[in-house]
């Protein structure tokens, strides 16, 4: 299954007329270079995601390395078929005995989180800065924008370092279900695991981010500068934040990345074309690596 949604996605005309323009232009443009180094870029990307799971594994189930990366990439794999990739725990908790797969979804939960946090905080410090570029002034939306929003991010950032604090109050349920137990585990997460897990998000945070850059540069001139840069991280944000599915993906991808950089005067085609490489590159590709990686998963009892 996972196999024919990646290649139903790959076959979308969003998708294949994207890569056709992409290929043109680089052929045009003798732009190659940047392409290579966005393609290294990729296992970059996912090896510390590796890394973090290890991490957060280690704290109650330390495994090898490679079962680590076996698990993140069956996660992205299994992530196709759940609206905004919620799903990517299933494909991690599937590589740990059965008896700790409630503990590791919880902690796969954390890690998953501090990537969300990065790039909200990245995101909604770009929109504060450009908010009046993009937007029209409307007294209601700017106080939204300039007051609500940090202010719900400082409490999202607290509630994050503060999550052990809700595996005491599970703890303490007088119900006999052997998943509070099991849940209640995340009061052991110390808060020096959860810096280090927030300290790679923001580091994969920058090597995707550093990726679209690099594919924006090779199109001229006309995007260098921070504007471009605070788009970008806009983007990722509006993209973690509207629902959708693996089908609409693209779509929604596209859409955004047209409306953002068309409102101030670039080509939203171009950031589209972008988009699409990058989400083969950094999602596509390791997918049909995640999907052989599940041949690996053995059903047990």
């Amino acid at each position: 299954l996972s196999f024919i949604l990646i290649f139903w996605q790959v076959n979308s005309t969003e998708v294949r007329s994207g890569l056709s323009n992409f290929r043109q232009h680089a052929e045009h443009s003798q732009a190659f270079g940047p392409i290579y180094i966005v393609l290294l870029l990729m296992p970059v990307n996912w090896l510390i995601e590796s890394v973090k799971w290890k991490l957060l594994t280690n704290d109650f189930y330390p495994q090898s390395f490679m079962l680590c990366a076996r698990g993140v990439l069956s996660g992205i794999a299994i992530s196709f078929f759940t609206p905004n990739r919620s799903g990517d725990f299933a494909g991690r908790i599937l590589h740990l005995p059965a008896s700790e797969r409630i503990n590791g979804a919880v902690h796969s939960l954390a890690g998953s989180i501090a990537q969300l946090l990065i790039t909200l905080t990245a995101g909604i410090v770009a929109l504060v800065i450009v908010f009046e570029k993009i937007f029209e002034i409307n007294e209601l939306f700017s106080s939204f924008i300039y007051i609500v929003l940090p202010l719900a991010l400082i409490a999202f950032h607290v509630l994050f370092f503060r999550i052990p604090m809700f595996g005491n109050y599970l703890s303490h349920i007088k119900l006999n279900y052997k998943w509070i137990e099991k849940v209640s585990a995340i009061k052991n997460i110390s808060r020096i695991l959860l810096l280090k897990v927030y300290a790679l998000s923001m580091l994969r945070y920058f090597v995707f981010t550093l990726q679209f850059w690099i594919l924006l540069q090779s199109f001229g001139d006309i995007y260098s500068g921070w504007l471009p840069l605070a788009l970008i991280m806009i983007s990722f944000l509006f993209i973690s934040v509207i629902p959708s599915f693996a089908l609409s993906e693209i779509g929604i991808r596209g859409s955004v990345c047209i409306f953002l950089f068309s409102a101030v005067g670039y080509n939203g085609t171009d950031a589209l074309v972008i988009s699409v490489a990058i989400w083969m590159i950094n999602v596509v590709l390791p997918a049909i690596a995640g999907a052989v990686s599940m041949l690996y998963f053995k059903l047990s009892n």
